[in-house]
Parts: structure tokens; sequence; C-alpha cells
């Protein structure tokens, strides 16, 4: 079987990295490992990446940091790995964009699980910026049409806007206030659009 999927390791403990790697590869995926922070974005521009495994703890700059620096740029799944069981680490990290956090000592199946279900809901990439599918979900905001596993699904304009706006941040945190003014906004510029 040939390797299905892509996969940076971002670790700085060489034999965690290597027995992560070797467990990856059984599983049939292809990966590559980088132990600092700072070569991440170059590494991602080259390999293109499915998914992003980022330690927390890293040389250079720490997962965080490059956390947000993915995030301004793309929707790729990444699962952060700390030796930390720490809410707050675990709440800044899914606040930088992480889709999903795992607690050292990783266990392999957990870590393949949380890797399987990471990329099952893994945001394609639209090709125009009307269009947005997330796993199953797709939602066209030309058309307001949703459909889920094929079938569409009826939404009132209300909430239809607040289905895409979470489509658009989708991996982020975004606090209610945030929700509430951007919902506003679309609402007004939809009662326009219909005096016009």
């Amino acid at each position: 079987m040939t390797a299905t999927h892509k996969i940076l390791l971002v670790e700085d403990d060489l034999t965690l990295a290597d027995w992560v790697i070797e467990y990856l590869q059984e599983q049939h995926f292809l990966v590559e490992h980088v132990a600092r922070g700072d070569l991440v974005q170059e590494k991602v521009a080259v390999f293109a990446p499915d998914l992003v495994l980022l330690d927390v703890m890293l040389p250079g700059l720490n997962g965080i940091e490059v956390c947000r620096l993915l995030r301004q740029d793309s929707h790729i799944p990444i699962i952060m790995l700390t030796a930390r069981s720490d809410e707050f680490d675990e709440v800044i990290g899914l606040e930088a964009g992480a889709n999903d956090y795992v607690i050292k000592p990783v266990r392999p199946r957990a870590l393949l699980a949380r890797i399987n279900s990471a990329l099952k809901n893994k945001i394609i990439a639209p090709q125009k910026t009307h269009e947005i599918t997330l796993g199953q979900l797709n939602i066209n905001s030309e058309a307001n049409r949703v459909t889920y596993r094929g079938v569409e699904i009826e939404l009132s304009t209300s909430l239809f806007a607040f289905l895409w706006f979470l489509a658009n941040h989708a991996g982020e945190v975004v606090d209610r206030d945030t929700v509430f003014k951007a919902l506003k906004i679309e609402n007004m510029t939809v009662k326009i659009a219909a005096l016009m």
C-alpha cells in the first residue's frame, strides 16, 4: 500500500520523533520531520503536508507562534503536542488555531485516531471564494445553499450567515461579540441588497 497522506512532524525530542515517524510510516503515511519552529513555514511550502503534528516547546519559534503563522494563510489541520497537561496551554493552542491537542506521552492508537479524524474533517481549499467544503458539508454563499452528504439543508438567511461565518473561521476560536458584529453587518448588507 502506498502512502496516502503527508504529515509534517515538528518535534525537537529526536527519540520521540524517530518513534512517531516509524509508527506513522507503518500506518502508510509519508512523514517529514523538522526539529525547529523557525523552519516550519519553509518546510510546509516545499512539502505541502496534509497535516502538521506540532510540539509546543521548540527552539527557534515555539509551537504557538508557529501555529499562528500557519493559520494566517492555511487551513491545514494542526495537532499540537505537549508534555504539559495544563488547561491554559490547551486553550492557548486552540485559540492560536490548532485543531486538536495531544498530551505526551503519546499513545500510538490515540494519536492515529486523532490524525484520521483531523484528516477526515480537513477543509478542502475552495477553488472559488464563495464555496467551502468541510468533510461532507458543502456551503455555497453565491447560491445560499448548504448540502450535507449530498442532501440539501434548508436554512434561514440568518442561520446561513452564521454557518458561513463559522466555516470561514474553522479552526479558530471566535468570541461571541465578534460573531454578533459580523452577523449584524451581514444582515444589514442583506437588507440593503433587498431594497435595491
